[in-house]
């Protein structure tokens, strides 16, 4: 059981401030839920989704989204989304579907097996394959990448060691793009290591934090050389505190690297993406006060 603590984060919803409250949300709920499975409820509950959200309410979106019947997703598109991850995602997943919904997709979700990504992308009897996934999210730690690298190497060899996950990761795109004929989005990596010199982790090569550091930056020139699409946390967790998006905690009980209480933004940054390649995403210019809006 969550402590006080714990509950309180969780309800909060965290960084979404550009969305609208709402006040009395069970109610709203509920009487969506009184309405049978149909275009009408989802249309409430896509309501819903247009509020800020906590973590839990999120949850509970999302499951009264489990009812819907196939029928019900008129006027919305439907959206096959697989993730290859090697941490634990599950806390994720309801926010993609309630942000998705937010911007009028329904999302279908498949992830594979704990730590299986290479397999499943590379095994063409996989679930992956026959779920036919149109776009695959690639959520890797940085763990992997730099657990090789020892403290006492060189500059050169630490960007080696550097190039050659970056190259690995090309592949995976490269096979998932043939065999899958996805769109691909790489998620950049959280750096969630400690500090090892103080100040001084910048001025030796192979600190963890440079390593990540310098992953993010050849991973990013590599998704633009190869027109992979970037889910950049990084970025984010840098803006809002590594603590916003990482629980040391968590990652030791059930490895979630991106933690419950991040959740709904990174639902809505993954929606963003999704919505974009979509075609569905809007731009607006103010000239006096006037505001037009149109997509781009």
């Amino acid at each position: 059981m969550a402590t006080p603590a714990q509950g309180d984060t969780l309800q909060r919803p965290m960084m979404m401030g550009w969305l609208p409250p709402l006040p009395d949300f069970r109610g709203h709920l509920r009487a969506a839920l009184a309405v049978p499975p149909s275009a009408e409820r989802l249309e409430k509950l896509a309501f819903l989704a247009q509020h800020r959200l906590g973590f839990l309410e999120t949850i509970q979106l999302d499951r009264a989204l489990g009812d819907r019947t196939p029928e019900a997703a008129s006027g919305f598109s439907v959206i096959r989304l697989a993730i290859l991850a090697s941490s634990t995602v599950d806390q994720l997943l309801p926010a993609i579907r309630v942000a998705g919904l937010r911007r009028r997709l329904v999302i279908d979700i498949h992830t594979g097996t704990y730590g299986q990504h290479r397999q499943d992308l590379l095994d063409s009897t996989s679930p992956l394959h026959q779920f036919g996934p149109q776009i695959v999210l690639f959520s890797i730690t940085a763990r992997e990448a730099i657990a090789g690298v020892p403290l006492a190497a060189t500059a050169g060899e630490a960007d080696e060691a550097i190039a050659r996950s970056v190259d690995e990761l090309r592949l995976l795109w490269g096979k998932a793009r043939e065999t899958l004929k996805a769109t691909v989005i790489q998620q950049t990596f959280l750096d969630v290591t400690d500090p090892l010199f103080g100040g001084y982790d910048r001025l030796v090569a192979a600190a963890p934090s440079r390593l990540v550091a310098r992953l993010n930056d050849l991973v990013s020139q590599a998704a633009a050389s190869d027109g992979v699409l970037l889910l950049d946390i990084a970025r984010a967790s840098e803006r809002d505190g590594i603590e916003a998006w990482f629980d040391s905690g968590r990652w030791m009980h059930a490895k979630m690297e991106v933690a419950p209480q991040a959740a709904p933004l990174y639902g809505d940054l993954v929606a963003r993406i999704v919505a974009a390649q979509r075609g569905l995403s809007k731009k607006c210019l103010v000239l006096d006060s006037t505001i037009l809006c149109g997509r781009v």
